[in-house]
């Protein structure tokens, strides 16, 4: 399966430089927390993380999902959610 998250991350001298931060809906045009997005490629079974991604909470989940294709095989079955629809995988 892939799927994603976002994580809020510390507020440190780096990661804003690394990560970016989101934009504010309230006209400050930074959000109050930086955050990176990860997308992981995870066997259902024993719910183990196969790979990931992580990146600015900008970059989609399809672009990040994209590096995940090369760690699946013929005795793998993919499972994707509603974000996929019309992505050619």
């Amino acid at each position: 399966m892939i799927d994603r998250t976002v994580f809020d991350l510390p507020d440190t001298k780096t990661n804003p430089e690394h990560f970016g931060r989101t934009e504010s809906s309230r006209g400050e045009m930074q959000g109050a927390f930086l955050q990176a997005r990860v997308v992981a490629l995870v066997e259902c079974g024993m719910q183990t993380i196969i790979a990931a991604e992580i990146g600015a909470s900008s970059t989609g989940e399809t672009t990040l999902a994209h590096s995940l294709l090369k760690n699946l095989n013929n005795e793998l079955r993919l499972l994707v959610d509603r974000g996929f629809s019309g992505y050619h995988l």
